[in-house]
Order: C-alpha cells, then structure tokens, then sequence
C-alpha cells in the first residue's frame, strides 16, 4: 500500500524514537524521491548522517535545507556541529551564530556556540613536534594463536571528592567499580599486577581490595583531578614500578579478553580515537610500552598542558577549569595533532612523532561506549575487547544495579565482590 506524504513523516518519526536510524533514512531518501525539497526529511535525513559519521552527504542535505529554507535554525545548528567536528571552527561558529539568530532562547546553542569558540583558541595552538603519518589502513591488530598471557601491569588513578567536577558522574560508587575492574583484569589476565595511585586520604574497604596488588599515596590537589591523573602517570613512568609494559585506564574500563597481545605490535603509546571535535584521542585507555620513549611522550603531554593552561580563554573553557575537566584529551589532541577526520572510516594507524611510534586503534573495538538508549546483545558485547561505561551510562540498569554490575555478573558470569 503506497503511503500518504503525512503517514511517511508519521512512519519516519516512528522509527527515530524507536532508533530505527537505517529505517528512517531510508524513509526520508523515498520522501525526497518524490519531494525532493521536503524541509523535513532534509533536515532528518541531513540528522541520520551526522550520527552515523557521514560527515560529507550530511553536509551536502544540510546545506541543501538552508538554502531551500533559510529560517531552519535546526538545520544550521546541525551544521554548526559537523563543521565543529571536522574542525573547521570558523565555519562552525557563523552556523551557531545564525541558529541563535533564529532561535536566541536556546540555552543549547549557547553553550555549544561558546565551547566552539573555545575549542578555536585551542585549535589556534601549534604544538611544536615533527609528526609523520607512517600507515592508515582498515587492518586491525590480530591476537596470537597463543593462550599465553604477557605481564603486565595496570595501573588505576582514584580519588575521593567532595564536590565531582563538571562533567562527572555524581552518586556513582566508583571505588566498587575499581574493586571489581580489578577483578576482571586478573580474570583474563593473571599475570598482570594492578596498581592504584591514590592521594594520601581516600579510604578503600580493606576486604574488597583482594585484585589490587599495589597502592600508592601521594600528595595530590583534588580540585585539579585531570592534571593530576596525568602528573601521576608520569611519576610511575620514570619510577622503578615502571618495570613492565603498561595499561592506564579509567575505572569504568571492563576488559572482555586477555589484552595483552597488543603489546606485541612496533609501537611506544597505542592510544583509541575517535572522530571528535579536539578531543579525538581517549585517555580512558592507554597502551605504554616500556621504553624511554613513552616516557618522552608522558613529558611532552605536561608541557602541552601547561602551555594550554597559559592561555585564558582555554584555561576557563570549562566552569572549573582544564585541570578539572578535559585538559588531558586536549593535551593530547595537540600533542598528536593529526586530524582524525583523516581517518574516517579506517581502523588502525601508525605514526610517528619526533622519536616516539604511536599507534592509534579504533575506540569501536578497544575502547566501545555502549550507547544508553539501546540494548546490545550479549554476542555484540562479548566481540569488544574493551568496554568503557562511561558517564550516566553506568547507572542505566536502575537504581540498584550499575550497568558495570550488571555486565560483570549477566555477561561475563564473575560474582561481584
């Protein structure tokens, strides 16, 4: 039965909020078959491909939309953010602008045209280094025909505050987290020795810390917990506990296998990306090897981040501060500076920065978000190697159960301590 132009938007927003984006997009490239100056499959359509990264044919409907109808305040901030994406900032401001223009009572564009503008300073920010793009290609590292697992270490940074800074989770018990992260990692990996660097007052329950092999206090500034993650990174990379190569992660970081294989590969730092306006580069996960290098590429990331922190309008892109929130990924963004739009649709990349190989593999495998608002299937979960459960993402299974709970008993089948 051939449906009406009003059961196809009906049918179209039907499918978005059951997020049916292949369904919807489908829907509206039928829709403009026939309409081909449809407002609203354009700017849907033009929606579809910016979530799906299809940066390119979004920017060609968008475009599109604002020129058949230049009053569509959603279809210029929709450009605004590709632009901002793909860090063509310039662009990405007058997109914001105009949206404000049209609509100035969006608290949304506000602050996204603000971030953007600040995001401008940063990009403006050349950190000095010889960067050279050694490989890009689809091929991903393959784990060994062995069930031998390499030592190495993992090292955790917690802290208690009294006031999370902006941006993180509040009333996440991130110390049960830490417990049972650390349980997994001996799980698939036995050899591997955890270590917790902590500040010299944070408590830990004694009975539940049976995984962590090692703790270690030091003096440590609570409000500025991004620049002191860093900072502590480098004290255990030019101590004596540096003594094996080495995985960095957050606490919300699960492991699905034995990572160890990956320290096989010619490289100093692996890291994930991401296609991201500036922070493209995650330290959720980090892969040091144990060579001087890592530790040249640890310095160079303190001497980014005090150079950020010179400029006011970085140091204050955030309410409290890049020490508090997000000045380690914009450190790092510099300090690589290539652009991962470059990479778009690649898997895996090698490069080389003065002395230091880098290695950059895909977030979707060695670093996955579950999104919140869908339910993945234990076989798709289970082909990650690692999961990170980032922000609210972590109290999305209801009030008594964190989805880290959830995923460590439901799908890996390990009792939670």
């Amino acid at each position: 039965m051939k449906l009406s132009i009003e059961q196809t938007y009906q049918l179209i927003a039907k499918h978005y909020k059951n997020g049916q984006l292949e369904e919807t997009k489908q829907l509206c490239l039928q829709l403009l078959k026939i309409k081909p100056n449809d407002i609203k499959a354009l700017r849907m359509l033009g929606f579809i491909y910016t979530v799906q990264e299809q940066y390119e044919q979004g920017l060609e409907v968008l475009l599109k939309a604002v020129q058949i109808e230049p009053t569509d305040y959603r279809s210029h901030a929709n450009l605004g953010y590709i632009y901002r994406t793909v860090n063509q900032f310039e662009k990405s401001i007058l997109y914001y602008q105009q949206a404000l223009a049209l609509y100035p009572e969006s608290k949304e564009y506000k602050k996204e045209l603000k971030a953007t503008q600040a995001e401008y300073e940063v990009a403006k920010i050349n950190y000095p280094m010889q960067r050279k793009i050694i490989e890009i290609t689809k091929d991903n590292i393959t784990p060994p025909n062995s069930n031998i697992s390499h030592p190495i270490n993992i090292v955790f940074f917690h802290i208690d505050t009294d006031k999370a800074p902006y941006g993180f989770t509040k009333h996440t018990d991130y110390k049960s987290i830490l417990y049972n992260v650390a349980q997994v990692a001996h799980h698939f990996m036995p050899n591997c020795k955890v270590i917790l660097y902590t500040d010299e007052y944070t408590d830990f329950d004694a009975s539940r810390m049976t995984y962590v092999d090692e703790v270690v206090r030091s003096p440590v500034r609570i409000e500025h917990p991004m620049y002191e993650r860093m900072r502590v990174r480098h004290d255990y990379l030019i101590s004596d506990k540096f003594d094996k190569d080495t995985v960095f992660i957050d606490t919300d970081i699960i492991f699905n296998q034995d990572i160890s294989f990956i320290f096989n590969s010619d490289f100093d730092i692996a890291m994930t990306f991401r296609i991201f306006p500036l922070m493209s580069y995650n330290e959720g996960v980090i892969f040091a090897k144990h060579t001087d290098a890592t530790i040249q590429f640890s310095q160079n990331l303190l001497n980014c981040f005090d150079l950020l922190e010179k400029q006011e309008s970085i140091r204050n892109l955030y309410p409290q501060g890049i020490r508090a929130w997000r000045g380690g990924q914009l450190s790092i963004a510099k300090v690589i500076g290539v652009n991962t739009v470059d990479m778009l649709g690649l898997e895996y990349a090698n490069l080389q920065l003065d002395d230091i190989k880098l290695s950059l593999l895909p977030s979707s495998l060695y670093n996955f978000t579950p999104a919140q608002d869908i339910e993945y299937s234990p076989e798709e979960l289970k082909q990650k190697a690692i999961i990170h459960f980032k922000g609210a993402i972590k109290q999305s299974r209801g009030n008594d159960d964190n989805s880290v709970k959830w995923y460590i008993e439901q799908i890996l089948g390990i009792k939670w301590i």
